[in-house]
């Protein structure tokens, strides 16, 4: 939403901001590569993405050397934050579900406690899939895809891309309503096995 808000400059930024990502992908590499007994990186490799990356900071400024650097101007910002990105979408009220849906997968405290995928306040841990805990997930996911085709869709506003947009907000909701259903569904089975 950001990009096609900031039109083709910020499109273009964001393109051109792969330089940056794949030199600082590079060091990474260069830094680790005997550790992890690899082969080294062509030095032309490495020198062409060092030129790539001075001329991309010529061009843009020192800030497009940052990881979210393509957006910085855009966001009247020095250092851009993917927080600050989410805000200026207007989705930074989504970030708990987010954070939610991370715990299980990111090395952390909470998600060492918090089982998304388990019914119920069982000690145990999950092993494989789950049926259980997908509503809030699957209601973001549908957002989120009806948030990328809108911003498409606006792109080029036509009749259809109107239409478009419509059928895409019912099917979300209609998505949403039937991750809930299956949710209470779920619930109302775990409880009458725990009330046999």
């Amino acid at each position: 939403m950001v990009l096609a808000e900031g039109g083709d400059p910020l499109a273009e930024r964001y393109r051109l901001h792969d330089a940056v990502e794949s030199r600082r992908a590079a060091a990474e590499y260069v830094k680790y590569v005997q550790r992890l007994g690899l082969e080294p990186l062509d030095p032309a490799e490495i020198s062409e993405l060092d030129r790539t990356h001075t001329q991309l900071l010529q061009r843009f400024g020192k800030t497009f050397g940052e990881q979210y650097g393509w957006a910085s101007d855009h966001l009247g910002l020095r250092r851009a934050t993917f927080a600050d990105i989410e805000l200026a979408a207007a989705v930074d009220h989504l970030r708990p579900y987010y954070r939610m849906a991370s715990h299980n997968v990111h090395a952390n405290p909470k998600g060492a406690f918090f089982r998304l995928g388990i019914l119920g306040e069982l000690d145990m841990m999950l092993a494989g899939a789950s049926n259980y805990g997908l509503a809030d997930p699957g209601q973001s996911t549908a957002i989120s895809l009806v948030h990328v085709n809108v911003a498409l869709a606006m792109s080029s506003l036509i009749f259809d891309g109107l239409v478009m947009m419509k059928l895409a907000l019912q099917l979300s909701d209609a998505i949403a309503e039937s991750f809930v259903r299956v949710q209470h569904q779920l619930e109302g089975e775990e409880l009458a096995q725990s009330d046999s």
